[in-house]
């Protein structure tokens, strides 16, 4: 084959991508927000992906090639460093970024993509710079597996910046149904931090080794609170489906499902070594796993699965976050720990799960042991706080006093690396 018929392929491959990539974007544009995967258009409601594919295609495919010419990639990762030229599918000039919220308010976009890249640094760079115009702040982190990342900004930032991402053509495959929205208040970051990691979560496994791609079974919000109320209905048994918490001892303190195996864990990456040490618990089981938005889900229920003799494994779709969403009052209990400066985000359930380390009231607002090597997450209400309470230990309250440093407080020595489960 001579060099310009392998050119030629080339471009035509590309055209394809492109044009991939536009009619994605113009499906998801038409998506009614809603919690059923609904479609409108042309004033007629389209109840499934292959009507509204099938009417997109036979009626508006000019505005496909409109948007398509927006993305005049002539590989996937070239030109990435200009999001208003190649990037955004909008008419909005992203250089030129001024916010136009009648409301003003911050907005936080939760979201997450395993898809392979081979270009991470020049994806890094364009997030970088998307961000900072758009004034976001947040942390993303970018793998040779995909992109992963909580940003905060004004409702009109976090949109243009939404459909930066929809597309991009190594996004084609995601919707608007991936990002998970809660309501900022302009401080949950201290700045924008976006980096290249070897990992999107670390569990401590090469991403080449243990892949999201092999993961267990996703169960919807509604299918999982169908299950818990059959759960409702007969006897515990070992037979019954086991809720498996796949985050740290911390998040689940203050929120939890009813019911759930919560590992007493301060770490991600001691998840597979704490599977290692309990397969009695899951072997022959169904289990269900779930997290915050189900990214440590993705990898997690892939190692149980390849670890264990577990009956089925499936994995809660869009996380806790999504459950609350369709179900603020169900089966969820207390508060949904986020990682930023919030620290957690509530539905309408009042309940509090959690006490004062110290007066053991009820209390489930996260703040900082004083102690400055320490940093560690405290649970002290503001009555003892004001009494002088504000370390989560003795140690770190005499090292305090003592403008001293110790290693490892008295709550990191006392706490087992890996729980050893009991087997009932």
């Amino acid at each position: 084959m001579g060099k310009a018929k392998r050119k030629q392929l080339k471009e035509n491959a590309s055209r394809k991508l492109i044009t991939k990539a536009a009619f994605s974007r113009h499906i998801s544009s038409l998506s009614v927000h809603s919690d059923e995967e609904i479609w409108e258009c042309c004033s007629t409601v389209f109840p499934s992906m292959k009507d509204i594919h099938k009417h997109v295609a036979l009626n508006h495919i000019d505005k496909v090639q409109q948007k398509a010419k927006l993305l005049q990639f002539s590989e996937p990762c070239k030109k990435i460093r200009a999001p208003n030229a190649d990037l955004c599918l909008s008419n909005t000039n992203v250089t030129d970024f001024k916010c136009s919220c009648v409301n003003k308010g911050f907005q936080v976009l939760l979201f997450y993509h395993y898809v392979s890249i081979t270009c991470c640094q020049e994806v890094c760079t364009w997030q970088k710079d998307l961000g900072s115009t758009l004034k976001l702040t947040g942390k993303i982190r970018i793998a040779s597996e995909g992109i992963n990342g909580t940003v905060e900004g004004c409702q009109c930032a976090t949109n243009i910046y939404k459909n930066n991402i929809l597309g991009h053509p190594l996004f084609i495959a995601m919707t608007t149904k991936d990002f998970k929205s809660s309501k900022g208040n302009g401080q949950s970051f201290d700045n924008l931090s976006v980096s290249v990691c070897p990992e999107l979560c670390t569990i401590g496994i090469p991403c080449d080794s243990l892949k999201a791609s092999n993961g267990g079974k996703y169960l919807s919000p509604e299918e999982l609170h169908q299950t818990m109320e059959n759960l409702q209905k007969v006897s515990s048994d070992k037979k019954d489906p086991l809720l498996l918490d796949c985050r740290n001892f911390y998040e689940s303190k203050i929120g939890y499902f009813e019911g759930a195996l919560k590992p007493d864990l301060r770490k991600f990456s001691y998840f597979p070594e704490y599977v290692d040490s309990n397969k009695n618990v899951f072997n022959g089981r169904k289990v269900i796993m779930y997290c915050t938005g189900g990214i440590r889900c993705e990898r997690a229920s892939a190692y149980l699965k390849q670890a264990t003799n577990c009956e089925e494994v499936y994995q809660l779709k869009g996380g806790i976050h999504r459950y609350m969403e369709k179900y603020p009052t169900g089966y969820f209990k207390g508060k949904l720990f986020v990682f930023d400066n919030r620290y957690s985000i509530g539905g309408q359930d009042s309940s509090v799960v959690s006490n004062c380390q110290y007066c053991n009231k009820p209390h489930d607002s996260y703040q900082l042991c004083s102690t400055q090597h320490c940093r560690q997450l405290v649970l002290i209400c503001e009555k003892c706080r004001n009494s002088g309470h504000t370390t989560c230990c003795l140690l770190c309250k005499k090292d305090a006093a003592k403008v001293s440093e110790t290693k490892q407080c008295t709550c990191t020595r006392n706490r087992l690396r890996i729980p050893v489960e009991h087997d009932s």
